[in-house]
């Protein structure tokens, strides 16, 4: 009878340490969150200022001590430990993360593929991110190759192949590909980024809309 107790029990523990975390708790005194398991269970202890929403990855983003960190939402244990001044959600298999002022990127076993020598950082689309160095963005992929320098005084994330760019302050935006070359030129004073084929852009203080080789079509 003992054994079986002592089995049971074994079970019990075994089955509350993979439940799945599918919702947080607020402390309506110390305004902290805990993370409840499908049963409403209590997963971790009210220690969290923040918790993210859940995205492509297991990890979920969450604040203790006002460092970002990550925690694996099938077992509640936190994976990546926070330390990070700001830290963003998993995408294209890498989240930012800010550490000692600069940012760069983690993959899921908390490794840093791209160091953390930027002076921000943009999420990652199409398997780039924008990335800024002296006052100047560029772009790099997830293997942390900065495969467009930091040139231009801004840019946009990539959407169908291209991205805007800022060549001049304060001056005209082109488009460019993912090897960096000119797509779509110098006319545009406000650009957008594309979805099904087209993009809002402003010339001559008017609105209309392109297609991704550069005409004009409304």
């Amino acid at each position: 009878m003992i054994r079986l107790i002592i089995f049971l029990a074994a079970i019990i523990t075994a089955i509350n340490a993979n439940a799945e975390i599918v919702d947080v708790k607020q402390d309506e005194t110390t305004a902290k969150y805990a993370l409840v398991d499908e049963k409403g269970t209590l997963v971790t202890d009210y220690i969290y200022s923040h918790v993210g929403n859940r995205n492509e990855s297991n990890l979920l983003l969450v604040c203790r001590d006002n460092l970002y960190g990550y925690i694996d939402i099938t077992t509640g244990k936190e994976v990546i430990t926070p330390k990070y001044a700001k830290a963003g959600n998993f995408n294209n298999g890498l989240a930012y993360v800010k550490f000692d002022s600069k940012y760069g990127y983690i993959d899921t076993t908390g490794t840093e593929v791209v160091p953390c020598q930027y002076d921000d950082v943009k999420v990652f689309s199409e398997g780039l991110a924008c990335v800024e160095m002296d006052e100047k963005w560029g772009y790099v992929d997830t293997t942390g190759t900065e495969v467009i320098p930091c040139q231009y005084y801004d840019a946009a994330s990539f959407s169908e192949g291209l991205a805007a760019v800022e060549k001049e302050k304060g001056g005209y935006w082109v488009y460019v590909d993912t090897t960096g070359t000119e797509v779509i030129p110098c006319h545009y004073y406000g650009v957008w980024s594309f979805s099904e084929g087209l993009a809002r852009v402003v010339k001559d203080g008017n609105l209309g809309y392109i297609d991704t080789k550069g005409t004009e079509v409304i």
